[in-house]
């Protein structure tokens, strides 16, 4: 923003809202006058015959005080401020249906006492289009409760509206004729074209400039909300920049502050917690080699076990807590070959895994965080259900990659504690599988991180269904 635009653009919101009315205002008002002197308005289609009869009376009063030739030139300039055209000539013009409705003869009359001219020396009839009544009848009173209305007065003094097309001719005491015709409407309504055209132009500069306005100051909250959406999905981008009213700065600051502090506080506890993983194992692996060198085999049979039980926790721990601290970059990634290659090195390795889907799907993801996420769902199908059947399906916005097994499933209750870290289910009959509890936990958190999320299901006779949903993807 330059600094002239600055030193008149109001730092606060109010400010701005007020000086956005103010100029469109004044812009509507600026097109408003600029009509009312460059485009005459419309001539109207009703008369008052009292204004008409002043009316003639002037110009007539006015044609025949100057010389005959200077008479054109007096109406041509006449005419622009009237509201019908105006004309002398030397012949009597030609007023069709003259005489035919009691509504003219009134007003022929009330111009003709005006003028104190003979009475064949005023002429009033229809339009120069044909003929038509030029006077409407006397208003009607409406009638309602209440006291009686005064009698009505004689039909001469009643100032009659008089509805155009209508001629008014008045010859002079020369023999010459001044012609005043009103407008028919087909002639009207294309000077409405210029005036409408200014409105809607007046229009559109209020418009456009509301919109620009609206748009500079919801700016810097369009922006605030990319980045809150962003901030879940991407711990490191950059701060939001810090534009817009007093006001909406205020928010991006606090919101920029809050985002540093989560960001820090995240970072510590990843490396705290890979920092106690790591220490962990030392002191296993001394332990361990201490039990091998037991002489109860019983005791170091049970105690080995569980060893090897805390050093695959420690190093799943570790190997989380290494990702979530060194974030891979996102990029294109085949979706489709991803999944096909985890099935297929399952299968390798002797478990019945089935894949159905397209042969391709790209994403925008982290391709081993996301293959992680990915083999952690079906290794748990494969280990408590026995078989893996993985279906890949785009629907609509969204990518749902769906792993179904027919093991003993999960209790309803349980469907959502299972995602929490170390969270196992009570190790009874077939259920009794090795495992850290960190599989799901895993799972759902590198999912989310890509925007997506999952879900775990009951399958109606026998078995789960574990859906991972993920945002996009183009399949061919």
């Amino acid at each position: 923003m330059t600094p002239w635009l600055r030193f008149w653009w109001p730092d606060r919101l109010a400010g701005r809202l007020a000086l956005t009315i103010v100029v469109a205002l004044f812009a509507t008002q600026t097109i408003s006058v600029a009509v009312l002197f460059f485009v005459r308005p419309p001539p109207p289609q009703l008369f008052s015959a009292a204004w008409l009869t002043e009316v003639t009376s002037d110009l007539a009063a006015a044609v025949w005080e100057v010389p005959p030739p200077e008479r054109a030139a007096l109406l041509a300039a006449r005419s622009e401020a009237a509201w019908f055209s105006l004309a002398w000539q030397r012949e009597r013009p030609e007023t069709p249906g003259a005489g035919r409705h009691p509504s003219q003869e009134r007003l022929r009359t009330r111009i003709e006492r005006a003028l104190k001219t003979p009475v064949d020396a005023v002429l009033v009839g229809g339009g120069p289009r044909g003929p038509g009544p030029a006077m409407l009848g006397p208003m009607p009173r409406l009638s309602g409760r209440g006291p009686e209305s005064p009698p009505a007065p004689p039909p001469d003094d009643l100032n009659l509206p008089v509805l155009a097309p209508f001629t008014i001719a008045v010859r002079g005491d020369d023999g010459t004729w001044l012609v005043l015709s009103a407008l028919v409407p087909g002639e009207s309504i294309w000077r409405l074209v210029p005036f409408v055209a200014w409105l809607m132009s007046a229009g559109l500069v209020v418009t456009i400039l509301s919109l620009w306005a609206a748009s500079r100051l919801l700016a810097p909250l369009k922006g605030l909300a990319r980045a809150t959406e962003r901030m879940g999905l991407d711990r490191s981008a950059d701060p939001v920049a810090e534009q817009g009213p007093r006001e909406i700065r205020v928010i991006v600051r606090a919101f920029n502050r809050m985002q540093d502090r989560l960001r820090r506080f995240v970072d510590d506890r990843t490396e705290m917690l890979a920092s106690i993983s790591h220490d962990l194992r030392t002191p296993l692996t001394r332990l361990r080699l201490r039990l091998e060198l037991s002489s109860d085999s019983e005791l170091r049979r049970a105690a080995l076990a569980d060893v090897e039980a805390m050093q695959a926790m420690v190093a799943e721990t570790l190997s989380f807590a290494v990702h979530d601290a060194h974030k891979e970059t996102s990029r294109p990634t085949d979706v489709a070959v991803l999944v096909a290659g985890v099935c297929d090195d399952l299968i390798d390795a002797g478990h019945d895994v089935r894949y159905r889907g397209p042969p391709h799907l790209t994403l925008l993801c982290q391709p081993i965080g996301m293959r992680r996420a990915i083999a952690n769902l079906i290794d748990n199908a494969v280990k408590f259900g026995g078989q893996a059947r993985v279906v890949l399906a785009p629907h609509g916005e969204e990518v749902a990659i769906s792993v179904l097994d027919r093991g003993p499933g999960i209790p309803e209750a349980e469907l959502d504690r299972v995602f929490r870290p170390f969270y196992r289910l009570a190790p009874t009959g077939e259920e009794a599988v090795a495992g850290t509890g960190l599989g799901l936990a895993v799972a759902r958190n590198i999912l989310r991180a890509h925007g997506g999320d999952v879900t775990l299901r009951r399958r109606r006779v026998r078995g789960l269904v574990a859906t991972a949903h993920l945002p996009g993807g183009s399949s061919t």
